[in-house]
């Protein structure tokens, strides 16, 4: 287990300010994504095509309203559910709000991918809009023709976050290219390895939060060993707060990555589908009541385990140590800058 007690934290008062809104009041990340595009729509007709625009914001908000007092925040995306959730409450002021800036689906091809990102759509937008946080899923493997681009999609971005002084949140993906077997044991391996080697190529190229795959396969002992080292390596390498990704897995398994990976010094979960896929696929009051309750009942599971094995993001800057008149230089603009 490591031995910081407190996860990092950022040297801009307005991020340290906007991740403490995402956080519980004792310090984690207890979030719930519901960011899903295609992903949820699917949930609601095998045909997403016939999913309307007005259906997917009712069902994304009824499902926020029902589970804001079970986490820390949450993470949607813009055209479903940002701005109709906060305009009807459904995430109440309460709540911390991370925005996705990327679109479904991806450029290139299933082996051979890079970002999308949402048109008409960025970190200016999400800031003026009220977002405390905003989110980046990240395609990366440094072998793919794509390569270049991404990291230069991250540096670009983080740069833009800093001006705006709204943390960027970096979920890197790894997926296999042409001529790679996912199911191979060799390439688990490896795929763990990337998923540390990417999460630390996020970090420096300036993410201030990173969203991690979990890096390893829970089905041997072996296995399990080789997760905790690469957890334990992530952790040693960033200088940023971390939390795990679901990825839909099944609930059981989540809870034993959430385990491992507080125990490593995560600071807590970004948890969607293995929560509310129940509740979120229900056609029927009944199935939807007892959807919302496993949904629940997996929440606060989540947040215990968390609470008693992970890293709390809590500022420890004592006011007598910040200087007289500290914003007068504070993101002053230039008159360049404003013209």
């Amino acid at each position: 287990m490591t031995s910081r007690t407190h996860a990092p934290i950022p040297a801009d008062l307005g991020k340290v300010r906007s991740l403490r809104r995402t956080t519980s009041d004792d310090g984690f990340f207890t979030l719930c994504a519901i960011d899903h595009l295609s992903d949820f729509q699917i949930l609601l007709d095998s045909d997403p095509t016939r999913v309307s625009y007005r259906s997917t914001v009712d069902a994304k908000g009824r499902l926020i309203a029902a589970l804001a007092d079970s986490v820390s925040g949450f993470l949607v995306d813009p055209r479903y559910s940002y701005a109709q959730s906060v305009l009807s409450d459904a995430i109440p002021s309460s709540s911390g709000v991370m925005v996705s800036l990327e679109d479904d689906g991806y450029l290139g091809v299933d082996t051979d991918r890079a970002t999308r990102m949402r048109d008409g759509w960025g970190v200016r937008q999400a800031k003026l809009a009220g977002a405390d946080v905003v989110k980046l899923l990240w395609f990366y493997r440094p072998e793919s023709t794509f390569a270049q681009a991404q990291r230069d999609l991250v540096t670009s971005l983080a740069a833009e976050a800093a001006d705006w002084a709204i943390p960027l949140v970096v979920e890197p993906i790894w997926h296999p290219l042409a001529g790679e077997d996912a199911t191979a044991p060799e390439w688990r391996i490896a795929r763990a390895q990337g998923i540390v080697q990417s999460g630390k190529l996020a970090v420096e190229l300036g993410a201030d939060v990173l969203k991690t795959e979990f890096p390893g396969d829970l089905r041997s002992n072996s296995g399990v060993e080789r997760a905790g080292d690469a957890l334990a390596e992530l952790d040693e390498s960033i200088d940023v707060p971390w939390v795990i990704l679901s990825a839909g897995v099944a609930f059981d398994e989540f809870t034993e990555q959430a385990e491992l990976s507080g125990k490593a010094g995560a600071s807590g979960w970004l948890a969607g589908r293995s929560i509310w896929r129940e509740a979120g696929s229900a056609t029927t009051e009944t199935e939807w009541t007892e959807g919302l309750e496993m949904a629940r009942s997996r929440l606060a599971t989540l947040t215990e385990i968390t609470k008693k094995y992970g890293r709390p993001f809590l500022p420890s800057e004592k006011t007598d140590s910040t200087p007289d008149r500290w914003y007068e230089g504070y993101h002053q603009l230039s008159a360049d800058d404003i013209a």
